[in-house]
């Protein structure tokens, strides 16, 4: 491990510390990912200012709204770490607006899609990714009723952000799909998850999806408990990385080794899996080529530096939405 990704290990570890000291009653996974914005823009987390940020939230959003939801700590430090928290705010309401509208219900994954947009600098084409968003969305449910849903609508924006056609976007999906359902059998939501991410990465459908299963399994060898979950879509941020798959899960490895020795990051609270999740997305962010961002990305050019963060986002939001789901189904049960 160089010493650069340490010091990204160390930021993330330190900056969840203090933020899970002065947020205690939200999830603490929603935690590491607030700890990971700040971690991402290289700053120590300013829970003051998150404070501050979640006072300009109250006062321009109702108590019932979405962005005061599940996905209201990635928002405010977002916000944070923004020069300008207000007007960063009003750039996700307004396109939180554009996102939903002609939608029965709302969801927390529409603010995300919103944030994802706003933090790629693409407010002033937002009518035209969405147009592709909700392209991209109805092809996916054509492809796949039963595993497509709102959770997924976060990595397809990720996919309307890329200059790629839509129809080729889903054809290359598609194709990464049928080579990986194989791979992880009883997992087909999770490998959908996957593939939303390797569609624009810049490799031949065989040779990333290979990538990704050859760290996958080169995690195993090691002893690294990967998850077969949401956790999937991760690996497809480290395809890119010219090192071989034995190399990755060296890295992952030892970042997973030192995020262990913090709290908060120890098998018994974030869990071996979540904790190699992390340890991909640090590894990508670190060790990716360097690509001008999403909106000008080509084929051939790596997507982890720029995405690193959403799909952070995207998959810890699905773990919490879920939890919450669980938790009121239990609730009314009782």
């Amino acid at each position: 491990m160089n010493a650069s990704l340490k010091q990204k290990c160390e930021l993330l570890a330190d900056n969840y510390t203090v933020i899970h000291k002065d947020f205690v009653l939200e999830f603490e996974i929603m935690e590491m990912v607030a700890a990971s914005s700040y971690m991402y823009a290289g700053m120590k987390a300013d829970t003051e200012k998150m404070k501050e940020c979640r006072k300009i939230l109250a006062g321009k959003q109702g108590m019932f709204s979405e962005l005061r939801s599940t996905v209201e700590l990635a928002l405010l430090s977002k916000m944070a770490v923004d020069n300008n928290p207000e007007a960063y705010l009003d750039e996700v309401i307004g396109v939180y607006e554009k996102v939903k509208k002609g939608k029965i219900f709302s969801s927390p994954y529409m603010v995300l899609s919103a944030m994802i947009i706003v933090d790629q600098h693409k407010v002033g084409q937002a009518d035209e990714v969405i147009k592709k968003l909700n392209s991209i969305m109805n092809k996916m449910e054509k492809e796949h009723p039963i595993l497509t849903g709102k959770e997924d609508m976060p990595l397809a924006t990720i996919m309307a952000l890329s200059p790629i056609d839509a129809d080729k976007l889903i054809d290359e999906m598609e194709a990464c799909f049928d080579i990986l359902k194989k791979k992880f059998v009883f997992h087909k939501d999770a490998v959908q998850g996957l593939c939303q991410v390797l569609c624009i990465s810049g490799s031949g459908s065989e040779d990333k999806c290979k990538k990704a299963a050859d760290i996958f399994d080169a995690l195993k060898k090691k002893g690294i408990k990967y998850g077969k979950s949401i956790e999937l879509a991760a690996l497809g941020a480290l395809v890119d990385i010219d090192m071989d798959a034995d190399a990755i899960a060296t890295e992952i490895d030892e970042c997973s080794d030192l995020l262990k020795k913090h709290k908060g990051f120890g098998n018994l609270s974030l869990g071996k899996e979540y904790r190699a999740m992390f340890s991909a997305l640090l590894v990508a962010e670190e060790y990716a080529p360097r690509a001008a961002g999403i909106q000008n990305a080509t084929i051939g050019s790596s997507i982890a530096v720029t995405i690193a963060e959403e799909v952070v986002m995207a998959i810890i939001l699905a773990t919490c939405t879920t939890a919450s789901a669980a938790a009121a189904t239990t609730a009314s049960s009782n």
